[in-house]
């Protein structure tokens, strides 16, 4: 039998029980860095029995044992916390959980390991689609394509609009093997996994599904998500996409829209650039956070030392504004480089005044050393983005039932509350705020009194 030790017992510990039931040494070698061996076999009589470090993460203990129960002592690590692995905010971690779930081999995991063929860092995506296909093998079914599995199932959404976007980022050798899962996908009732599959089609020339791409009527209205022209672009991008799929042309295309179903945006109308770049563009593999005095670096992300959760924001190139809002705030379409990160609070801290949030930062600076303040306007609108230039922390569809208060970098509790402070100049209106439950749209700013109560939440500068 095969069983995957739970990451609270370590290499000495689990060495200690198996030599308790009787088992000698037979051999230990060591492969990889640190002090552990990375497998060690033991006899007992006729029986033998290996403990094996996976050598890729070091974090994932396998015993190999003759059919029975697991030796009394040894802890098996169980469904909570494989996935509790399988979606924690680091790589390693990620990549921990697809390879004990490769291990165990039980085909109840194979929801987790489709998911995560969609993660944003590559080494884990590959690894678990070898594991998908190696468990498929082992049950005896036939060969399981990832991305089909993917859009079989029901949710995911995340994972599904990753998938897609990376197909168009690095087109697959053979790209006619992914028309099923992408021919699913146009039948999703999210509009925004039906009309990326529909770029995905155009972009990669899929010819056969020119007829449900001729089918597919893209959405229109304000509670989904679009404003101003955004309809009309998607079926100037349909008619694209059909072109290049060898239908004839119907009205003329508006400038830059073939490039732009092509992959480049120059020509396209600067205010459409980030709408049409957060329905092609995959999240990026996730950067790691720079090491920072007082800051540490737990299993579910960067923590200060009195426990508060932190999001890093990584440096990067990021589109910021929107051309469809509402109010007196101008926030013009514009794409700005970050050179350096930061961390941010994932929640917000409660609520105050604004003068007595920026106390509470000046407060924690002094205990932690280092800069502390509430985050400026374009601080806050990175962290509720992210990269792509998504309208919504959860994407571009407004629709209710897709919601997500939560950013790609991890900051959460976005839509909550009544508003968050920004760190900028008081005006005769007020003081700054974004967010809350009345302003989804990150791009949004609105001024209130700073005397009132609203949410706040800080930046760390490294």
């Amino acid at each position: 039998m095969t069983a995957v030790l739970s990451r609270k017992q370590g290499v000495p510990a689990a060495d200690a029980v198996i030599r308790a039931a009787g088992f000698e040494l037979l051999e230990r070698s060591v492969l990889g860095d640190g002090p552990d061996p990375d497998r060690i076999a033991y006899r007992r009589g006729a029986e033998r029995l290996d403990l094996i470090r996976d050598l890729a993460s070091g974090a994932v203990l396998v015993v190999r044992q003759p059919d029975g129960p697991l030796l009394d002592g040894l802890v098996p690590m169980e469904a909570p916390e494989l996935r509790a692995l399988l979606t924690a905010p680091k790589a390693a971690d990620r990549l921990a959980g697809v390879q004990a779930a490769e291990a165990l081999a039980d085909a109840r995991l194979m929801p987790e390991l489709i998911r995560a063929c969609a993660d944003p860092e590559p080494a884990v995506a590959s690894r678990a689609a070898a594991a998908l296909r190696a468990l498929a093998e082992r049950q005896g079914g036939r060969a399981v394509d990832p991305g089909e599995a993917l859009f079989a199932l029901p949710g995911w959404r995340r994972e599904k609009l990753q998938m897609l976007r990376w197909w168009m980022a690095e087109p697959p050798g053979d790209p006619p093997t992914i028309a099923g899962a992408v021919a699913r996908a146009l039948k999703d009732p999210d509009w925004e996994i039906a009309v990326t599959a529909m770029l995905a089609a155009g972009r990669l020339r899929l010819l056969d599904l020119g007829p449900a791409l001729a089918r597919l009527r893209p959405p229109s209205g304000r509670r989904l998500g679009l404003a101003g022209q955004e309809p009309r672009l998607l079926l100037a991008l349909r008619d694209a996409c059909l072109t290049r799929l060898g239908h004839p042309a119907g009205k003329p295309l508006p400038p830059g829209v073939a490039q732009a179903v092509a992959g480049d945006f120059s020509s396209l109308a600067a205010d459409f650039v980030p709408f049409v770049a957060s329905l092609v563009l995959p999240l990026q593999p996730p950067q790691p956070p720079v090491a920072a005095r007082g800051v540490t670096q737990a299993s579910e992300g960067p923590r200060l030392a009195d426990g508060t959760l932190l999001a890093w924001v990584p440096p990067g190139n990021y589109w910021l504004g929107d051309p469809h809002l509402r109010g007196p705030e101008p926030n013009p379409v514009r794409r700005v480089t970050l050179a350096a990160g930061f961390y941010i609070d994932a929640r917000p801290r409660g609520l105050a005044s604004y003068a007595a949030a920026e106390d509470a930062a000046r407060t924690l600076s002094g205990k932690l050393g280092r800069p502390v303040a509430l985050p400026d306007p374009e601080q806050w609108e990175i962290a509720a983005r992210g990269t792509d230039g998504r309208r919504f922390p959860w994407g571009a569809n407004g629709a209710p039932d897709v919601r997500v208060d939560l950013s790609p970098a991890g900051m959460s509790d976005i839509l909550k509350g009544p508003g968050e402070w920004l760190a900028a100049s008081a005006t005769a209106e007020g003081r700054l705020l974004a967010g809350g439950a009345a302003a989804p749209v990150p791009a949004a700013r609105r001024r209130t009194s700073g005397k009132s109560a609203n949410s706040f939440r800080f930046v760390y500068v490294i």
